[in-house]
């Protein structure tokens, strides 16, 4: 305990005690909060927009590089490797919006009506 005229042994036990109650709040929210991956938001996130992101931020760095040209055949090679992107995110969203509402009109049609109805009435 620390009587009012502090040596350097109170601070070492301060900063010690400091670091052990940060070290179980992290040991505790490493036990008890869920980590999600990048693609948990993006169920549809495939490896082909992986690697079209990769291209796109390689002709990014590349044109940036050469001092952001907004004409000529390094702009229009970074273009066009963002318009392929962002088509085939598109792509991708509407493909899994699609398979989503065959699923569900397959779940919906292969219920028994009557089994529905009467639970309804």
């Amino acid at each position: 305990m620390c009587n009012g005229s502090c040596e350097k042994g109170c601070v070492e036990a301060i900063d010690r005690y400091y670091n052990n109650i940060v070290q179980h709040l992290i040991t505790a929210s490493n036990s008890c909060i869920p980590i999600k991956n990048s693609k948990y938001k993006k169920h549809w996130w495939n490896d082909e927009l992986d690697d079209l992101k990769h291209q796109v931020i390689a002709a990014t760095t590349f044109w940036r590089s050469i001092g952001c040209p907004r004409s000529g055949v390094v702009n229009d090679n970074r273009l066009q490797w963002k318009y392929r992107h962002k088509l085939a995110i598109k792509q991708a969203e509407k493909n899994a919006d699609q398979i989503f509402n065959e699923e569900l009109f397959e779940y919906f049609n292969a219920k028994d009506d009557r089994a529905v109805m009467s639970v309804m009435h």
